[in-house]
C-alpha cells in the first residue's frame, strides 16, 4: 500500500509540475499587449491654427497634446522616421487633427511612439509595411577645404536625430521656426536668413530636407554642436519656404509652385561660406509604406 501511495505521489508531483511548466511556455508564447494611451481624443484642426507657436507635440506630465498635425506626421512620430520615409496617400499629408491624451500610470514619453501606433491602427485602421528602396538624396558634406563652422557655446545636451517627439514648429508668412531637444533651434526667414543654434550636423541635415526637393544625409563627419547663421537673397528665401509647403502637403497653385524651382541651388548657395554642399547622389532608403488608412477617425 505504502509502494502505491509513494507511486501515486510521484505521478501527482510529475503532472504537476508538466502543468506548471505548459502554463509558463503559454504565458511566455502570448503576445504582450500593446501599448496605448489611457484616453485619448482626436479632432480635425482649427483652420486658422497653422502660425501658432503650440503647433507641434508636447508632452507634460502624464499629458500629451499634439497641435495642427498631419496624418502623415503621426505616423512619421510613430514609427520614428522622417517626413520624406513615409509614403501616404497625398491628402493624408494636407489633413489636419489635434490630439489630447494621457499616458498611463507609469509610461514614459519615449513610449509615445508605440502608443501612437496602437492609435493610429484602432481609430484610422492605419495598415503599413516597410520597404527597402535606393533613393535619390543629398549628402551634405565638406566642401575641398573644408568646413568652417562656430562652436556653439549653448550650454546643453546636443539634439538627437530622432527627436520627433520633443519637436515643436511654426510657419507663417514671417518663416518657419522649429525648436529641437536640447536647447538647439533651427529657423528660416527674410530678416535672418536661416540660422540653426546648438545644433549636430545630423539634426542641421534632417532639417535641411524639409526646404530642398531631395532627402538630405549627413556624410560630414563632423561630431560636434555648431551655431550657422546665412544670409539669403529674398528669391532664394521665398523658394525655400515654398519647397517647404510643399513638402508639409500645402496645396499650392502651379505659378506658386514653379517658384521652387530654385530651392535647392539655393541651399547650396548660402552653405557655401560655411564650407558646406548639398552633393546629390543615392542611398539605400526605409520606407514605411501606408496600406491602409481611413481618412477620418472612428467615434472619440
Amino acid at each position: 500500500m505504502r509502494t502505491k501511495w509513494r507511486s501515486f505521489r510521484a505521478s501527482a508531483i510529475l503532472v504537476g509540475a508538466l502543468l506548471v511548466a505548459t502554463m509558463a511556455a503559454a504565458a511566455q508564447a502570448a503576445p504582450a499587449a500593446p501599448l496605448s494611451f489611457e484616453v485619448a481624443s482626436i479632432k480635425p484642426s482649427a483652420p486658422d491654427q497653422a502660425n501658432s507657436v503650440a503647433v507641434g507635440l508636447h508632452i507634460d506630465g502624464a499629458q500629451v497634446h499634439a497641435l495642427d498635425f498631419s496624418l502623415k506626421d503621426y505616423i512619421r512620430i510613430a514609427y520614428k522616421l522622417k517626413y520624406y520615409q513615409v509614403q501616404t496617400p497625398d491628402w493624408a499629408a494636407s489633413a489636419r487633427f489635434d490630439l489630447d491624451a494621457k499616458l498611463p500610470d507609469g509610461a514614459t514619453a519615449d513610449q509615445v511612439p508605440e502608443m501612437l501606433q496602437t492609435f493610429l491602427a484602432q481609430r484610422f485602421g492605419l495598415v503599413s509595411h516597410t520597404e527597402m528602396k535606393p533613393t535619390g538624396v543629398y549628402a551634405l558634406e565638406q566642401t575641398p577645404g573644408g568646413a568652417h563652422l562656430k562652436v556653439s557655446t549653448v550650454a546643453g545636451p546636443p539634439p538627437a536625430p530622432k527627436g520627433a517627439v520633443s519637436v515643436a514648429a511654426s510657419g507663417s508668412e514671417r518663416g518657419v521656426a522649429i525648436a529641437l531637444p536640447g536647447g538647439a533651434y533651427f529657423g528660416l526667414s527674410l530678416e535672418k536668413g536661416l540660422e540653426a543654434t546648438h545644433i549636430t550636423m545630423p539634426v542641421f541635415a534632417d532639417s535641411l530636407g524639409r526646404f530642398v526637393s531631395k532627402p538630405v544625409v549627413d556624410a560630414t563627419h563632423l561630431e560636434g554642436v555648431y551655431d550657422l547663421d546665412l544670409p539669403l537673397q529674398r528669391e532664394d528665401y521665398q523658394a525655400l519656404l515654398i519647397q517647404s509647403a510643399i513638402a508639409a502637403g500645402v496645396n499650392l497653385p502651379p505659378r506658386v509652385l514653379s517658384m521652387a524651382a530654385g530651392s535647392d541651388s539655393a541651399l547650396n548657395t548660402a552653405l557655401a561660406p560655411e564650407g558646406l554642399r548639398l552633393h546629390p547622389t543615392t542611398a539605400p532608403v526605409e520606407f514605411r509604406i501606408v496600406d491602409k488608412l481611413a481618412k477620418t477617425p472612428s467615434d472619440n
